[in-house]
């Protein structure tokens, strides 16, 4: 048995949502944050060998979009939920599994407050415990395309109590000097290896538990979820554009209700909020840009589709805790993001 084992704790807060999203090296996404207030995000990672366990926490709600990075398939429980929140169709009232596989797209509205604690393994070692066919899972439940592996809080408390440890105790590790993943040494590597395969043990029953969870997942919703991807399709193709929901109705055919009905029942938000709310988070995207400088906040507003300087000054302020000037200013003065800090067990 190995009595070493590489080990890198990534930890960082931030109050800005595309940081957070960056953040996270083991997904490719973008958030949009969709709830007013000023944002704050938590997160903590644990690398032990080729496995991530993480904590997530967010105080806003936002729709998180992209997908898991390439060979790898991650789990998630939905530790805390504080209003609505919807995985891949799924409503989330607390404590469900979440899967997302290589090739998934994800598609995650949180709540508005919202802690998941969860874990990424390599597609190998899925092999290993017979779960490394996505077609196979899908197959296992009534539902295909279902992303909820398990639904029963009950079912799924050990598991969240197992990754919290592991990310306590791990993650408490005192840093060491030189940057980079550390090796832990016997006895902790064979304390690792035997939370992993208590962590995969857990994950093989509640997947052969959880195979009637997919409910959520219904017919009904894949097809409101068809019409949502081709609203925000023409959303973000054309945010900039002074877009009515009419015109929008009428490019996708649908209509007026049919998109409410859509937009709620998927996003939790209706469509006309969302284009707003994706509209806000370009502009601050521009505003913190190196180019805004030189263009400025009406410059920036104007090219997002806000055209009443006030109006932008106001719905921005309500959505992000701040006037964009204060954006403009703070981002002016340092342009070099820093990337998440990184500490070592010794």
């Amino acid at each position: 048995m190995d009595t070493a084992l590489p080990c890198l704790v990534t930890r960082f807060e931030t109050d800005d949502v595309d940081d957070l999203a960056r953040g996270l090296t083991l997904f490719e996404q973008r958030f949009d944050q969709l709830s007013a207030g000023r944002f704050h995000g938590k997160f903590v990672e644990v690398s032990l060998g080729d496995v991530q366990v993480y904590c997530e926490h967010t105080n806003q709600s936002i729709h998180e979009a992209g997908r898991i990075r390439a060979d790898a398939c991650g789990f998630a429980i939905a530790a805390e939920v504080s209003g609505r929140a919807v995985f891949c169709g799924s409503p989330l009232a607390g404590g469900e599994l979440m899967r997302l596989s290589e090739g998934d797209e994800l598609d995650f509205r949180t709540a508005r407050v919202m802690r998941t604690v969860g874990f990424v393994l390599p597609v190998a070692r899925l092999a290993e415990l017979g779960l490394d066919a996505p077609a196979a899972a899908a197959a296992r439940t009534s539902v295909p395309g279902s992303r909820v592996v398990c639904a029963d809080r009950a079912a799924t408390v050990g598991l969240r109590l197992l990754i919290e440890r592991m990310l306590e105790t791990f993650a408490a590790y005192p840093a060491d000097d030189a940057p980079g993943a550390q090796t832990l040494q016997a006895p902790q590597a064979a304390l690792a290896v035997a939370a992993l395969d208590e962590l995969q043990s857990a994950l093989v029953a509640l997947s052969r538990r959880g195979r009637d969870s997919a409910a959520a997942a219904r017919p009904v919703w894949i097809a409101r979820r068809r019409v949502v991807d081709r609203a925000m399709a023409f959303i973000h193709a054309h945010a900039a554009d002074p877009i009515t929901i009419g015109a929008l109705c009428k490019e996708i055919s649908v209509s007026r209700r049919t998109l409410q009905y859509c937009f709620e029942d998927v996003l939790g938000v209706a469509p006309l909020a969302y284009l707003k709310a994706v509209r806000l988070n370009g502009a601050r995207r521009a505003l913190k840009s190196r180019q805004a400088p030189s263009l400025g906040v009406g410059d920036i507003a104007a090219q997002w589709g806000f055209w009443h300087p006030s109006h932008f000054r106001e719905d921005y302020r309500r959505m992000f805790g701040e006037l964009p000037s204060v954006t403009l200013r703070r981002h002016a003065n340092n342009r070099v993001t820093r990337p998440p800090s990184s500490d070592a067990p010794s």
